[in-house]
């Protein structure tokens, strides 16, 4: 398992992302909507091309998003100031851990 925990902190709030496999992405989103009761942000980009085409109907894709590696996903969760984001890590960490899917292959970065 690669656990990385770095400070990325935004006014008063501190963010969390988890980088998993795409195929452990809803797992581990349900896991993250337990850790904090403000909801989550999820970047999932492994069909991008299909989803563009089926909303907008257009081929204009930034670069930098048609780059994005396919395989993983991010979930951003947000903690207030008033709650530890270690012990959401460390929730998350041992939920994803217990789950009965075994998603070990991801990377924390706070």
């Amino acid at each position: 398992m690669d656990n990385t925990y770095t400070a990325n902190v935004d006014g008063e709030w501190t963010q969390i992302t988890v980088s998993v496999d795409t195929k452990d992405l809803e797992v581990a989103e349900n896991i993250a909507v337990m850790t904090v009761p403000y909801g989550i942000y999820t970047e999932d980009y492994s069909d991008l091309e299909n989803e563009v085409m089926q909303i907008a109907h257009i081929d204009l894709i930034s670069e930098d998003l048609l780059k994005s590696d396919r395989t993983k996903g991010k979930i951003h969760i947000y903690i207030n100031p008033h709650e530890n984001p270690a012990e959401a890590v460390s929730f998350f960490g041992r939920t994803l851990k217990r789950s009965k899917y075994r998603i070990f292959n991801h990377t924390f970065r706070l």
